[in-house]
């Protein structure tokens, strides 16, 4: 029994004191264009403090949420639990049953003595299979790690694509503001020409139901600017009446990408982990196929050892073993589930493939109309809308128009800016879920586009100011 409990212990996989989050890490950081600048998943709570400090410190721009989210998220220290919670699974799966010590003691009813037997067994089917058990263990440690690696990322895509909404969010909230201040004052005029007999209360009511109607559309903005400075604040593990983070306004201009779909898909084939997960499932299960076909019929093979003290004080000694008889249970139905897991396995890995190639030329496609989208609205919507503007002005100064087709102008541009924005937005969104299909980081990643130019949102003309130059305007 020694000698097994010495074989046992020097050939059980060792556990590693930071539950594999330095392995977990190490898949994650070339996959990613931040994670190799934060402290790592079992970091000291002082050191992480100290870094979020420094990022609440300046305002905060996509990579500098990320690194947040790593360092404060819920999700982050789950993910690190799950990793323990897989550790110990390996633990019990590569140790032996603990050995099974008997005591018995016999009195005859005449008295006169006592009959004592101690006993010691061990299953040592566990034994035989130790490094099997050993392999297996390593690849479910490797699987773990590879899909907490997988959730990593996944959550790093979340953060980016919920804080280019929020982006957006704000952004168009702002113009539509603009846009409500501008038909609130077309509506005050309006009130003034018609006190003034110049329009009819027709012309009257239309405008104040347009100002109605933007006020409301501004408020329903700001409520969502408001959902998605909650969403982002929940992915980071900051509450919302915490006013210390400041994120950075605006967008960047799209970027176009330096690869072909194909190369993407080609990409993800390797740069995925939990395709990598998966392979090793893939691979994990096959070893047990070929375990169980191998021995099967190897039910159970018990070893004991007995110390026994008679009435009379002789002392026998020695040991024994039961072997499992395969009988009746030949082992088939474990084959059979051995055998079902392993296609299921190849199946599910099968189908993830053609489902991230296809998801792929989808988002692809979907990115590159984004793009163009966004270059439609920069080229000629936008310079249109510019044009129409200042026409409209010159037209108003030399009083061949009023001032409400001038701030209806204003108002249809800002209304442009805004569904200029929503584009930019989409495609960054498009972006960052076009890089969590791939699996982490897109080339071109690192390098930051122009900013997003957007016009003066001013309150306003005055309804003083307007009517000066009205055909008919109030005196």
């Amino acid at each position: 029994m020694a000698a097994v409990a010495t074989v046992a212990l020097g050939g059980c996989v060792a556990m590693p004191a930071d539950r594999g989050a330095a392995a977990t890490t190490g898949l994650v950081e070339p996959r990613s264009t931040v994670a190799a600048t934060v402290p790592r998943l079992n970091a000291p709570p002082d050191v992480a403090a100290d870094f979020t400090k420094r990022l609440l410190s300046a305002p905060i721009g996509a990579s500098e949420a990320v690194q947040l989210a790593l360092l404060n998220s819920p999700r982050m220290r789950e993910l690190y639990a799950t990793l323990g919670m897989s550790q110990g699974d390996v633990y019990d799966a590569t140790r032996l049953a603990n050995p099974s010590l008997g005591y018995l003691r016999l009195v005859p009813g005449s008295g006169g003595g006592s009959k004592t037997t101690w006993s010691i067994a061990q299953d040592f089917t566990d034994l035989l299979f130790l490094g099997f058990r050993n392999r297996v263990g390593r690849a479910q440690a490797l699987r773990a790690e590879q899909q907490v690696a997988h959730e990593v990322l996944q959550l790093e895509g979340d953060v980016r694509e919920a804080f280019y909404v929020h982006a957006g969010a704000q952004l168009s909230a702002q113009l539509r503001g603009a846009a409500a201040r501008g038909a609130q004052t077309s509506a005050e005029l309006a009130v003034r020409f018609h006190d003034a007999g110049n329009i009819t209360l027709l012309q009257r009511s239309r405008e104040e139901a347009v100002a109605s109607e933007a006020s409301i559309g501004a408020r329903r903005l700001e409520s969502q600017a408001l959902a998605a400075r909650g969403g982002l604040l929940t992915l980071l593990g900051v509450d919302l009446a915490d006013s210390r983070p400041r994120f950075v306004e605006g967008l960047s201009l799209p970027a176009a990408l330096t690869v072909s779909a194909a190369e993407l898909q080609s990409l993800a084939m390797t740069q995925r982990l939990d395709l990598a997960a998966l392979r090793t499932e893939v691979g994990l299960r096959q070893q047990q196929l070929t375990n169980v076909k191998n021995w099967r019929w190897l039910a159970g093979l018990t070893l004991a050892a007995e110390r026994e003290r008679e009435i009379d004080g002789e002392v026998l000694k020695g040991g024994g073993a039961a072997l499992e008889v395969p009988i009746f249970n030949t082992g088939k139905g474990r084959y059979l589930r051995a055998s079902a897991q392993a296609e299921s396995s190849a199946a599910r890995l099968s189908g993830l493939e053609t489902a991230v190639r296809n998801d792929i030329a989808v988002q692809v496609a979907a990115l590159e109309a984004a793009r163009l989208t966004v270059g439609e609205y920069r080229t000629r919507m936008l310079p249109l809308q510019q044009r129409i503007v200042d026409s409209s002005q010159r037209e108003q100064n030399f009083m061949l128009i009023g001032a409400f087709e001038l701030l209806t102008a204003r108002r249809e541009e800002l209304d442009t800016y805004e569904r200029y924005v929503d584009a930019v937005r989409d495609y960054w969104v498009a972006r960052s879920r076009l890089a969590s299909s791939v699996g982490g980081k897109l080339p071109g990643d690192e390098v930051s586009g122009e900013p997003l130019a957007l016009p003066d949102l001013p309150p306003g003309p005055a309804p003083e100011a307007a009517t000066q130059n009205t055909p008919g305007g109030a005196q």
